[in-house]
């Protein structure tokens, strides 16, 4: 949608303070996940229908009987909405329903949640409508979205509050996280600048760095027209001191804790150390690899494991062909002895093999947690007989930081996800060990051994 956006954006001159997205049923569910992870693109948001949660989407509507993993369970808090309403806060949104709809339930839940979170979300209901838009109730949309242009988009809402669960979506407006405590778990922050601009009061949970970047001529005092030079800084009731406004209006700054407590500081705390930690882009799980450009690399080499090069080959396969029948495109392969370094610059590489097999997994496992010989497999506790079983993870790579290496995995969801898109969610965390030996399904590659999540650190 961004990228679609984006080239629109280039061939007509189109008013960046004027774009709201709207979308009913299927486009109903992609507009409350884009409103509720990336409000600061929008003057508003008009989602009809759709779904705003997996579980009780699929149980309900689709009479599902889930059986989640406990990492599955937890990585439906990439796309779930309710739990993070309140990164609405300052997204004016419009719910729509028809009083008959069985898809009706999406914005029944997410107005009951924002009501709970202290906002309300306007809901226009048509009690004789099912699935569609009827027409007298499109009149009274189009109506209050209008005068919601009129205002155009607030770039600088004096309060921002925001919720993930994962660096993925790290924030809006002018509030940016760097680091969580811990993934998977709710990490909220809520920053406010009182009236005059020259005090800021925050508050944090399950957050260890977040950035404040204000734009500029955004700091004019209500007193008068002079910039306020420098804001008073509070964070969970202490006060850290002041920060320098910037002639221009603006202000930049970052801050990090560690055992002392709260710190601001204008150097990234990644910048001051060779430390791997996840962060925004870089934070997994498997399926993030995805998302960017990305290479697969083939092995031209063989492991002493039949099993294992037999599994890794039809993986690699699958992930191919599969590629091309939901994405639509030519996924972009080549054979490890031809990867070069401009390859793991532009590209997240996708290695499939062994070190046996493939030399970019040979010269890449030095420098990961991952111990992995033709006989043993061992990250962290986990110790596999490499004969057996073929190890799926994401991982920072060592040789280009910015980006991922994967071994022995695609997309992460399969054939029998195909059928709803509220299935379609990661379904391996950061880390999987696979049994080679046992057939693959329409839902894994194989019989799934053991897996988990890397820590901060990128560590098993």
């Amino acid at each position: 949608m961004f990228e679609s956006l984006a080239e629109v954006q280039r061939r007509y001159a189109i008013d960046p303070d004027r774009i709201s997205i709207r979308g009913f049923s299927v486009g109903g569910a992609g507009c409350w996940h884009l409103a509720v992870h990336h409000p600061d693109r929008f003057f508003a948001a008009n989602p009809g229908a759709g779904f705003c949660e997996t579980e009780r989407f699929l149980t309900g509507f689709q009479s599902e009987t889930l059986t989640p993993t406990a990492a599955q369970r937890q990585l439906w808090s990439l796309y779930d909405c309710p739990a993070v309403v309140r990164n609405l806060t300052n997204l004016p949104t419009i719910a729509y329903s028809g009083g008959m709809d069985r898809q009706k339930e999406a914005a029944d839940i997410m107005t009951e949640a924002a009501t709970k979170a202290g906002f309300t979300i306007p809901y226009v209901i048509h009690p004789e409508s099912a699935h569609a838009i009827h027409a007298d109730a499109k009149k009274e949309i189009e109506a209050k979205m209008n005068d919601l242009a009129k205002q155009g988009r607030e770039r600088f809402p004096k309060s921002v509050s925001w919720s993930t669960y994962s660096l993925k979506n790290p924030g809006a407006y002018w509030v940016r996280l760097t680091g969580l405590d811990q993934h998977w778990t709710k990490a909220t922050i809520d920053a406010n600048f009182a009236v005059s601009l020259e005090t800021l009061q925050i508050k944090t949970e399950n957050i260890r760095s977040f950035e404040i970047v204000v734009p500029p001529g955004s700091f004019v005092s209500s007193k008068s027209n002079n910039l306020p030079k420098t804001v008073a800084v509070t964070i969970n009731g202490r006060d850290l001191g002041a920060l320098d406004t910037n002639p221009d209006g603006s202000l930049t700054a970052w801050l990090h804790r560690d055992l002392q407590g709260w710190k601001i500081s204008k150097t990234h705390r990644s910048s001051l150390s060779n430390a791997i930690e996840k962060r925004p882009g870089l934070q997994g799980p498997i399926d993030d690899a995805f998302l960017e450009r990305f290479l697969i690399v083939r092995p031209t080499g063989r492991s002493k494991s039949s099993v294992v090069d037999e599994w890794v080959e039809r993986e690699l396969q699958h992930t191919i062909d599969h590629w091309r029948l939901q994405f639509r495109g030519e996924a972009r392969v080549k054979f490890d002895t031809d990867v070069d370094d401009a390859d793991l610059r532009e590209s997240n590489v996708i290695c499939f093999g062994t070190p046996e097999s493939n030399r970019l997994i040979a010269t890449l496992i030095s420098k990961m947690p991952i111990r992995w010989s033709a006989s043993e497999i061992a990250l962290g506790s986990q110790q596999m007989d490499a004969s057996k079983v073929v190890p799926a993870l994401i991982y920072p790579n060592p040789l280009a930081p910015d980006r991922y290496v994967v071994f022995n995995s695609g997309f992460t969801y399969r054939e029998y996800d195909y059928l709803n898109n509220a299935r379609q969610t990661p379904k391996l965390p950061d880390w999987a060990m696979i049994d080679a030996t046992s057939p693959p399904t329409t839902r894994a590659a194989g019989r799934i051994i053991s897996e988990g999540f890397f820590n901060e650190q990128w560590l098993p």
